[in-house]
């Protein structure tokens, strides 16, 4: 078992995190909980398993976070492992959570957000080029309308697209997301197309 006395205290985590860099080994040890300093020793440890986890982690946070020549021996800034381990949703514990929180702000909910967003962008891109590809064929009015009605929300949700701005920079943005398989101005036809048909939904509904 890895020594009870080498587990990080919150005072021992504010230093850490407020190094100006870290080695690899450094800050292997703060996303496992420990204190840093004694990192040899979670190398070597009789304990196997944590000693080939605390081996494994080092070796990811090696290849995120490279050398940029032999001298630079502490490559990894503590804000950016923070934001890191919080991406890849790595189980911090929750003593490295609170400090990073304190110091470089709420990441977890910004990744949420981000995450909530990415999604809504690539299900609108699909959407739109779903319609791009059907624009030859006849589809139902029910259909048509539909599709029309979740293009419009995911829109407006997921780029916060503005019908009333003329010269809106969205329609190239869901272009560049869609790896330009649809063009800007095809999108713009079907974002306004859309837009007439939420406005004539909203209508009938009153």
């Amino acid at each position: 078992m890895v020594n009870d006395d080498f587990k990080l205290t919150r005072s021992m985590c504010l230093k850490w995190l407020s190094m100006p860099s870290l080695m690899h080994p450094e800050a292997t040890a703060l996303c496992l909980g420990y204190d840093p300093a004694h990192y040899p020793s979670y190398r070597h440890s009789e304990d196997s398993e944590f000693a080939s986890m605390f081996l494994a982690l080092e070796k990811v946070i090696e290849r995120k976070f490279p050398q940029r020549d032999l001298r630079d021996q502490s490559p990894v800034p503590p804000s950016s492992l923070y934001e890191w381990a919080i991406q890849t949703e790595w189980k911090l514990p929750s003593v490295v959570r609170s400090v990073g929180r304190k110091l470089f702000g709420d990441l977890e909910q910004g990744a949420k957000l981000r995450a909530k967003n990415r999604a809504l962008v690539a299900e609108n891109a699909r959407l739109l080029e779903e319609v791009a590809h059907l624009k030859q064929k006849d589809l139902l009015p029910k259909e048509r309308r539909s599709l029309l009605l979740i293009i419009n929300g995911m829109a407006q949700v997921g780029y916060r697209w503005d019908p009333s701005i003329l010269r809106s920079e969205v329609p190239s943005e869901i272009a560049k997301d869609t790896d330009h398989r649809v063009t800007a101005e095809t999108v713009l036809k079907y974002l306004r197309l859309s837009h007439q048909e939420a406005k004539a939904f909203d209508d009938l509904k009153r």
